[in-house]
């Protein structure tokens, strides 16, 4: 390594290979900030646009001129944000609570194979299920809970989360 690093008579590290050095980490250092920023979502959770940007329409287009693009756009699909919070084992003979999460969601309907199915109208933003298996022959079988949630304008989303049942503590 010391081969690569030229060194003065003084035996410090010339000036030349510190400003190399530090070039090479400040690019390294802009790629992986480029590359975190362009994994993280800009825009709402509720489908809207994101602030400042803006598709012009046909009445947006000056008279006399005919759009670029004559096709009208489709509009974009509202998403509903939705998620899961819970443990991924549930321990035989005790309550086990799952979190549902959804901002947007005005209807959540889940289920449980072997435990149950149910309905939240006026869903607002959590609400919580929970299992409570009693059976030791079902140890170590693992089970899904299924969450479809549906916004006001209809649009749904679905998400899973499996968990085990375990012995009890």
């Amino acid at each position: 390594m010391s081969a690569f690093l030229r060194r003065n008579s003084d035996g410090s590290l010339d000036t030349q290979v510190v400003v190399a050095i530090i070039g090479g980490v400040a690019t390294v250092l802009a790629a992986v900030i480029a590359g975190v920023l362009g994994l993280l979502p800009f825009g709402s959770d509720d489908g809207a646009p994101v602030a400042g940007v803006t598709t012009p329409t046909s009445s947006q287009t000056p008279a006399g001129q005919t759009p670029a693009d004559p096709t009208p756009a489709a509009a974009p699909t509202p998403t509903v944000a939705l998620e899961i919070d819970g443990p991924s084992a549930a321990a035989l003979g005790t309550r086990t609570y799952f979190t549902i999460i959804s901002p947007s969601a005005r209807t959540v309907e889940w289920s449980i194979a072997g435990f149950g199915t149910g309905t939240f109208d006026d869903f607002v933003q959590t609400d919580q299920v929970y299992v409570e298996p009693t059976d030791p022959e079902r140890v170590g079988d693992e089970f899904l809970l299924v969450v479809t949630a549906y916004d006001a304008a209809g649009s749904e989303a679905t998400v899973r989360h499996a968990f085990v049942i375990s012995a009890a503590d």
